[in-house]
C-alpha cells in the first residue's frame, strides 16, 4: 500500500485521514492539497463497515471527523481537474510488442487530455469520441460528473492536439461502456439508458439552448454493475446493434413494444415473463434498432456479459463474452441464437444447476474450473459457444475489412486479464463461421509482462489507422 496522505469518503459523511510519518506536523489543508498532486495514484476509497488497519499507529496516524470538507477544498471541474499537476504513469511503447513485424505503435494520446478511457468510435472527421472512468472504483474525483472527451489531431502530425469536454453530466454512469458517433448523433450507452446527443451546430461541444438530448431506450438494469449495457455499433442494414450482459432488462419503445429479459444472476422479476412478441427472453441479450427508437428486436440471447459486438459489412455477427476461469470466448452469433449460459428454458438455474453428466465426453464433475457443460455446447437447443480461449475478460472488439494496415479478415479482442489485445481468423465451415485459435496481436514482451496494462476499446480512424 502506497503511504497515503487522504482518503475522501464523501460529503456530509465519514473522513479518514491516514497521515503518514513524514508528513506529520502539516496542517489538514496541507495534507489535502499535497494528495490533490497525487489524485491519480494514491487516493484509496473505503467504507467505515470494512474498515481494517492493519498498520502501525507508529506509521499512521488516524484522524475521525463527522461533516463534509468543502470548507477545506472544492471537488475540481473537469476542466479544472486536468490542469491539476500530478504524476502522469502509463506504459511506455517500448514495452509493447506486435505480431506483426511490419507495423508500427506510436503514441497518439495521453493524460491530461483524457483520463482512464473505456470506450471510444471516430467519427468520419478523424475526431475521437471517448467515454472515461475518471470515477471507477474512485468515489467522486469531479463534481460536476462525468464527461464524453473529444480529441483530434488537428495539424495531422500524428498526435492529438486538442481535447474538448463535449458534455458532463452526473447522470452519466462510472465509466460508461459504450459510445458511437452517426455524423453529428453521438449515442452514449450510460445504464439505465442509451442517450442520443444530436451536436446541431456541430461544434463538439453540447449546448444545451441550441442542440438536442434524447433518452433513446432506457430500462436497462443494475447501473453499478457491469453486466450491464454495452456500446451501440452500425450495421450495414443501417440500424444499430447493441448487447447487454446478464443484470437483464426491461425496454418499452415510442412503438410500443415491450422486451423483458431476466435470469437467476441478474433481474430475477424478469424470469419467466413474455416479452411483447409472446417469447421468454433469457440473461444477456443482442439486439438491433432503427435509428429512429422503432423496431426493437433480439437477435440473440442467453449470454453472460458480451462486452462487445462487431457486424460486418455482410451482416455477421462477431461477439466476445466472458465468465470465470476459464470459459471466456470469442463467438459468431447465429440470428435467435441461445448462447447457452443460463438454463435454456427461463434462466431460473445457472449451467451448474442444469448441467448433464452425458454433456461432458468424459464424465462432469462441479469442482471442475473448465466443463463443455459451462456453455451448453453439447446441449439441445444451445448455440455452438465459439473459440473458448480460457481465463480472460475480454473487452473491445473489432473487425478489420479493409486492406490498409494488411490485416483484412482480422478480428481483434481486447483483453484485460491477458494483458493483451488478441486476433482471430474468422471462417465459414460447413454451416457455421468458426473464429478459429487466438493470437497475441498486442502484447507485453516477456521482461515486461508486469506493467499495468488494461487494454479497455478498439477503433479504426478514418485513414485506416487502428
Amino acid at each position: 500500500m502506497l503511504l497515503t496522505d487522504i482518503v475522501y469518503l464523501a460529503k456530509e459523511t465519514l473522513v479518514v485521514y491516514l497521515v503518514s510519518k513524514k508528513n506529520r506536523g502539516l496542517s489538514i489543508r496541507e495534507i489535502y492539497k499535497l494528495s490533490l498532486s497525487n489524485l491519480g495514484n494514491s487516493l484509496i476509497y473505503i467504507t467505515m463497515s470494512r474498515m481494517n488497519f492493519p498498520y502501525s499507529s507508529s506509521i499512521f496516524t488516524l484522524l475521525f471527523f463527522l461533516g463534509g470538507i468543502s470548507f477545506l477544498w472544492s471537488i475540481p471541474d473537469r476542466k479544472s481537474f486536468a490542469q491539476i499537476d500530478r504524476p502522469i504513469e502509463g506504459v511506455p511503447v517500448d514495452a509493447f510488442e506486435l505480431l506483426d513485424d511490419n507495423l508500427t505503435i506510436e503514441l497518439w494520446a495521453r493524460s491530461p487530455m483524457i483520463y482512464s478511457p473505456v470506450a471510444m468510435d471516430f467519427d468520419a472527421d478523424g475526431r475521437l469520441w471517448l467515454t472515461e472512468g475518471i470515477d471507477y472504483q474512485r468515489g467522486r474525483r469531479v463534481d460536476e460528473g462525468r464527461s464524453i472527451i473529444v480529441l483530434e489531431d488537428t495539424d495531422w502530425d500524428g498526435q492529438a492536439d486538442s481535447s474538448k469536454v463535449f458534455v458532463t453530466e452526473k447522470e452519466i454512469r462510472h465509466a460508461p461502456l459504450g459510445i458511437a458517433v452517426f455524423d453529428n448523433r453521438i449515442v452514449l450507452s450510460s445504464t439505465p439508458s442509451i442517450i442520443v446527443y444530436t451536436d446541431v451546430n456541430r461544434n463538439q461541444v453540447f449546448e444545451p439552448e441550441i442542440d438536442k438530448r434524447e433518452v433513446f431506450l432506457t430500462g436497462f438494469r443494475d447501473a453499478s454493475h457491469d453486466h450491464t449495457l454495452h456500446a451501440v455499433v452500425g450495421a450495414p442494414s443501417g440500424q444499430w446493434h447493441f448487447s447487454y450482459g446478464n443484470r437483464g432488462a426491461d425496454i418499452k419503445t415510442k412503438d410500443g413494444r415491450h422486451f423483458i429479459s431476466g435470469c437467476y444472476y441478474g433481474y430475477v422479476d424478469g424470469i419467466g415473463k413474455k416479452s411483447s412478441d409472446g417469447e421468454v427472453y433469457v440473461g444477456g441479450m443482442s439486439m438491433r434498432v432503427n435509428p429512429d427508437g422503432t423496431g426493437l428486436a433480439p437477435t440473440g440471447e442467453n449470454m453472460r456479459n458480451p462486452h462487445d459486438l462487431f457486424i460486418s459489412s455482410f451482416g455477421d455477427h462477431y461477439q466476445s463474452d466472458n465468465d470465470d476461469p476459464a470459459h471466456a470466448r470469442i463467438s459468431w452469433v447465429m440470428e435467435y441464437a441461445n448462447m447457452g449460459y443460463a438454463d435454456l428454458t427461463d434462466g431460473r438455474r445457472s449451467w451448474e444447476e442444469v448441467a448433464k453428466t452425458w454433456e461432458e465426453p468424459s464424465g462432469w464433475s462441479k469442482s471442475r474450473r473448465f466443463s463443455k457443460s459451462h456453455w451448453r455446447e453439447n446441449y439441445p437447443g444451445a448455440f455452438p459457444p465459439g473459440t473458448i480461449y480460457g481465463a480472460g475478460s475480454p473487452t473491445g472488439n473489432l473487425l478489420i475489412e479493409d486492406h490498409t494496415l494488411g490485416l483484412a479478415g482480422t478480428y481483434l479482442v481486447s483483453c484485460m486479464v491477458r494483458k493483451e489485445v488478441m486476433s482471430v481468423t474468422p471462417k465459414w465451415k460447413s454451416a457455421q463461421i468458426e473464429m478459429g485459435q487466438p493470437q497475441p496481436f498486442i502484447s507485453l514482451k516477456d521482461d515486461r509482462k508486469g506493467e499495468f496494462f488494461l487494454p479497455t476499446d478498439l477503433a479504426l480512424a478514418p485513414d485506416g489507422s487502428l
